[in-house]
């Protein structure tokens, strides 16, 4: 008791005291003396500055902490380990639609859920190079007929719609990482210098304080009444809930409507041009379709017409007998969608059901190959800077479905 007069009834109390004083000590010695596992400690304490600057829908004391628990299991590589064995005999499929830079005048008006920056793309790849094999449209096809096995941790690389901007900025991102891709192109967008008529009314309403009662004017002539007070905020929940609206009226009104206000506004070209999509199928990608209107499958009225003229369009433009992939538009699909496809030569279908992909050897039919959408706003901070941490526990964790 020289140095501790101590309290019988709390025993332990020198012994927490002692680790304590040890643990201190020992940590000052390392950073004294430089040591490599200081470093370390530096960059485990740093993780939860980063965290703290997380992109999270929820700016609250529990979003904080999921975003500091995500990156806490990346840095230390708990995450990474899961990954490489849980995932190991996985596809996992990448979707994305537009990749636009700020200062294109397009990126305005262009729906942030859906467009990413060229810089956040890029660095998508990177991680993807850093953490899977990447493989070609190709070898995917070649697996799911039961003709060849895909190494561990595969991933593939869509892209939907046919924007114009997959070959301005994404192609030369993706050439310049030899990282192939699948496009999937609407039929009926090719060519074509405006965009689909819910992205217009986005562009529109998102970007001229005038262009609420531009719409509502424009619309009214054919029977489709909007309020005529606007939203007190022109936000994008409020956007999103005047296109859900519309979307119920004739879509060739709207087609028609907003290719004239585009036009009027001087909206640049939108989608795919017949040169740009030959030289991405000349390339190491490939082109798959995407219906011919754009409008969901399960609500079109003649599938067959659909997937025949889609088919055809994409064909001819490509100076090939037939396109065998496609994707759902919107993401809808149904069995009776499904075995239409197939009736006028989809071999290979894609939905947007968020899972990863289990092949095994058998062959005969299988699921639609799900995919995961990737938006720019889950894996960044608030400041827009890349978090390689959000993107793991975007695509590590997801469920996984055996295809046959």
């Amino acid at each position: 008791k020289v140095f501790w007069t101590g309290d019988p009834s709390r025993p332990w109390l020198p012994l927490c005291i002692g680790i304590l004083g040890a643990a201190v000590g020992w940590i000052g010695s390392m950073a004294l003396t430089r040591h490599p596992l200081a470093e370390q400690m530096i960059s485990v304490l740093q993780m939860w500055r980063f965290a703290a600057q997380a992109h999270t829908q929820e700016n609250s004391a529990s979003g904080h902490a999921n975003a500091m628990v995500k990156v806490i299991a990346y840095r230390s590589g708990m995450l990474g380990a899961y990954h490489r064995f849980r995932n190991r005999g996985q596809l996992t499929v990448a979707m994305f639609h537009r990749i636009l830079p700020v200062d294109d005048l397009r990126y305005l008006g262009a729906d942030p859920e859906w467009t990413m920056t060229p810089n956040s793309f890029a660095r998508c790849l990177q991680f993807f190079r850093s953490h899977y094999n990447v493989v070609s449209p190709e070898q995917v096809f070649a697996a799911l007929r039961g003709e060849g096995h895909l190494p561990r941790r595969s991933l593939l690389v869509t892209f939907d719609d046919g924007w114009g901007d997959t070959a301005e900025y994404a192609q030369p991102i993706l050439d310049a990482y030899s990282i192939p891709s699948l496009v999937f192109v609407v039929g009926s967008a090719i060519d074509r210098s405006t965009p689909f008529w819910e992205e217009a009314i986005y562009a529109l309403l998102s970007t001229h304080a005038e262009g609420y009662a531009q719409l509502r004017q424009a619309l009214k002539p054919f029977g489709v009444i909007l309020p005529e007070v606007p939203p007190t905020q022109m936000n994008e929940k409020s956007i999103r809930a005047i296109i859900s609206r519309l979307s119920e009226s004739d879509r060739l009104t709207l087609e028609s409507v907003t290719g004239s206000l585009g036009a009027a506004y001087g909206n640049n070209a939108a989608m795919l041009d017949c040169e740009q999509l030959v030289k991405l199928d000349a390339s190491i990608h490939t082109i798959g379709g995407h219906g011919m209107s754009h409008q969901p499958l399960t609500s079109v009225m003649d599938i067959q017409n659909e997937m025949i003229s889609a088919q055809a369009s994409i064909s001819a433009y490509l100076n090939k007998p037939k396109i065998e992939s496609m994707s759902f538009p919107h993401g809808a699909y149904s069995d009776s969608v499904i075995a239409h496809c197939r009736s006028v030569g989809y071999k290979y279908l894609f939905s947007s059901d968020a899972h990863l992909n289990t092949l095994d050897d058998k062959t005969g039919t299988y699921s639609p190959v799900g995919r995961i959408h990737i938006s720019e706003r889950w894996i960044t901070n608030k400041e827009g800077e890349f978090q390689p941490a959000l993107l793991a526990t975007w695509l590590f964790l997801r469920p996984t479905v055996n295809l046959h």
